[in-house]
């Protein structure tokens, strides 16, 4: 049962829906591209105003108390050349203090506990304001995910929403932070340079100029460093794709024995992911100490050419010296800052992207209130993945409480089509789905899921005990837990393990067969006493004397709801009031099972392959 259409892919796949949702690079221009990024990421931190106000303040104040304790220590100690220990003068904008060395040592030591203090306030600040955004965004981008549609959520390819919501939203919370270390070095940058300004203005303004031409010059350096983050985000996607489909399929790689053919292609993945990310590190490496050391060569240069044309006082320029020589290193450290940002935000942008598809394909939610359900009816639907090529066409049929309808029809005739709709997974293209005479879309999720369970074809196990497996988040007590696993004929082997129904499972755990994973499915289903039971292929994976007993617990309960069972199993139709036969997305036959080999060419040509005449 393979309707839909699905993404296939190799060890090297092709673009994601996800990947596209993203911004084009090539859509619009570069600066309008980074101040668009740069309002995304002000979206995720608007709602850490306060913390970045404080952040400001704090910025500023460790700013101003370092260019203070430097001021002191700096004029104190040329002070002191002059012998006079009781009369240590320091001058400032003009102004000049005389104080004796002991008061001067005091101050210098409470403007740097001051420093201390407010510096690790930044710290802790700007730590919080990255792990509430990083914890907001993983919250909103999983909300969105169960809440969007089903097209898009099937959509998804196998690794990519994992990582998005590890990698991607980690490189949020780095740009985040990277943001709150740009703006608290570049305040402190601005603090010391105001102090050197006020100290000797001429002196500070031949040597800063040349530092903010610099500034804005390696601008560029930050716009590749962006590009290969681009780069090496998509190839980051590919990666995890192609790296959880290898996991899902290690089975078939082996038995096949392509392993190295898959290595081939995940060997190409892996030259793709590290060249950007190479080329990423050099830059973030090379950036701050090429800054430093040009920033390095214009104080000097700037320091020859006043000393060429002027005079002034030893100890105001020792100290701007001091002062711009540590800007410096808050500059370097703003510029890093800065390009590590830069490189994080075609993260922002992939992430937001994939926000926006969610939100806005997100699930019709009704608000009526499901009754047991008495009917379901199709009235003329037809329904097509892709417009002119119809999956189902024309169908309609009514199932009434207590009854069991049977679906059958070749591979690809519409039959997973058909229970996709059935679980209000898909909508119709046109006709109506009614529940009670009801549009089905029109009922709650929370009631809809009092009366309507499903039995997939593949089963799957959460990570858990078997009695959280049968719970599935719901709340069951042990009695009902208990009473399903009889009814799916899966309660004594339950317990004939040492620790019962607290005995751990997962997806892939081999201490249950897949015929005891299917019957704790069908337990799953049958535990919360739905009224519309949906079985696909639900015996697919039991051996014959387990098949014969779910067979007799199915006919225990089918006079008590209704039940629809997509089968290709003969001995299972026998159940059935009706068969439904699909073929090419038409209704074929809809026929009590003594009637049908008359209506259905399908059926028959299955009664004599299986040699029944």
């Amino acid at each position: 049962m393979t309707d839909p259409p699905t993404t296939t892919s190799s060890a090297a796949p092709a673009a994601s829906p996800v990947a596209d949702a993203a911004p084009a690079p090539a859509a619009v221009g570069k600066g309008k591209q980074s101040r668009a990024s740069f309002r995304l990421l002000g979206n995720y931190l608007a709602e850490s105003r306060l913390q970045l106000a404080a952040l400001v303040g704090l910025g500023l104040a460790s700013g101003v108390a370092e260019a203070l304790s430097l001021v002191l220590i700096l004029q104190v100690a040329v002070g002191l050349t002059s012998g006079d220990s009781e009369n240590v003068t320091v001058s400032l904008a003009g102004y000049e203090v005389v104080r004796p060395l002991s008061s001067l040592l005091v101050a210098s030591a409470v403007v740097l506990v001051i420093q201390m203090v407010v510096t690790i306030g930044a710290a802790w600040n700007s730590a919080q304001i990255a792990t509430s955004v990083m914890g907001r965004v993983r919250k909103e981008m999983l909300h969105g995910f169960f809440g969007a549609s089903w097209p898009v959520v099937s959509g998804e390819r196998v690794g990519e929403l994992q990582e998005t919501m590890t990698t991607q939203v980690l490189k949020v919370g780095l740009a985040s932070q990277f943001f709150s270390q740009t703006m608290t070095s570049g305040l402190n940058f601005l603090a010391l340079l105001v102090t050197a300004i006020a100290v000797d203005p001429g002196t500070a303004g031949v040597i800063v100029v040349p530092v903010f031409i610099l500034f804005f010059l390696l601008r560029p350096v930050s716009r590749v460093a962006k590009a290969e983050a681009r780069k090496g985000l998509t190839a980051n996607y590919e990666y995890a794709a192609a790296v959880a489909e290898t996991v899902g399929l290690a089975e078939e790689y082996q038995t096949f024995s392509v392993s190295p053919a898959v290595s081939a292609d995940m060997d190409v993945l892996v030259d793709n992911v590290g060249r950007p990310w190479r080329n990423g590190r050099f830059l973030v490496r090379a950036l701050p100490g090429l800054y430093q050391g040009i920033a390095g060569l214009l104080i000097v240069a700037g320091l020859g050419a006043f000393a060429a044309t002027s005079e002034g006082s030893l100890a105001a320029i020792g100290t701007v010296v001091v002062l711009l020589v540590r800007a410096v290193t808050y500059g370097q450290g703003a510029q890093g800052s800065y390009h590590n940002l830069v490189e994080m935000l075609p993260n922002v942008e992939r992430v937001d992207g994939l926000g926006e598809r969610y939100a806005q394909n997100e699930r019709v939610r009704g608000e009526a209130v499901l009754a047991p359900v008495q009917t379901i009816e199709f009235q003329n639907v037809t329904f097509a993945y892709v417009p002119g090529r119809d999956v189902l066409h024309d169908v309609s049929m009514t199932v009434s409480r207590g009854e069991t309808l049977g679906v059958i029809g070749a591979s690809g005739s519409g039959k997973s089509t058909l229970m996709q709709i059935l679980l209000r997974l898909q909508i119709p293209g046109s006709g109506a789905y009614l529940v009670n005479g009801v549009e089905a879309a029109d009922y709650s999720e929370a009631s809809w899921a009092d009366h309507v369970a499903v039995v997939p074809q593949v089963p799957r196990l959460i990570v858990g005990t078997i009695r959280e497996n049968i719970d599935f988040y719901r709340g069951l007590d042990d009695e009902a837990i208990e009473h399903a696993a009889r009814m799916a004929q899966i309660h004594d082997e339950i317990l004939a393990f040492a620790e019962g129904y607290n005995t751990h499972t997962g997806p892939r755990a081999s201490n249950v067969s897949g015929g005891q994973r299917q019957r704790i499915c069908i337990a799953r289903a049958l535990a919360a006493n739905p009224d519309l039971l949906l079985l696909d292929e639900p015996t697919s994976a039991l051996d014959l004397r387990s098949e014969s007993r779910f067979r007799d617990s199915l006919r225990e309960i089918s006079g008590t709801r209704s039940l629809v069972l997509i089968t290709h199993r003969l001995s299972t139709l026998e159940l059935c009031d009706r068969v439904l036969v699909l073929r090419d997305g038409h209704v074929e036959a809809l026929r009590p099972i003594d009637e049908l080999r008359g209506e259905s060419e399908f059926y028959a040509d299955t009664l004599r392959h299986a040699g029944i005449t």
